[in-house]
């Protein structure tokens, strides 16, 4: 009886190339997928973040009277003597204010007394407070 010895113990090219192209192929059936879950979730914390922050403008405004210069104010006593002396506590932390993605600024002659943007990465147009 002969006998045949098996002498490699790995996997042939032709075996690997099929592995790497089924893998290709289910990552491109799942990347959009994927991303457009990413797209949301962005959407969602902008809208979110919009709201937190639209909330504690408000309160500021009701306790001081007049809307905060910036949203440093939120978190630190306002610099100006009448709105420090009528600032109760932080409206926002430290985290929410200082995101990179925000933009605010006071709009005294505009349709709103402030516009309050989040840019979010790969659209065009920022998400903004007055939807």
């Amino acid at each position: 009886m002969i006998t045949i010895k098996k002498t490699s113990q790995g996997f042939t090219l032709f075996e690997i190339m099929i592995a790497i192209a089924i893998l290709g192929g289910l990552m491109a059936l799942f990347y959009p997928i994927i991303r457009n879950y990413q797209k949301r979730a962005a959407v969602q914390t902008a809208d979110m973040t919009l709201t937190q922050l639209k909330t504690a403008i408000n309160l500021y405004k009701t306790d001081t009277g007049q809307y905060p210069n910036s949203l440093q104010d939120l978190v630190r006593k306002p610099s100006a003597p009448k709105a420090a002396a009528k600032w109760v506590s932080e409206y926002a932390t430290e985290e929410l204010v200082e995101k990179p993605e925000l933009e605010y600024r006071r709009t005294p002659q505009g349709k709103h007394p402030y516009e309050l943007d989040y840019i979010i990465e790969g659209q065009e147009e920022p998400r903004s407070a007055w939807k």
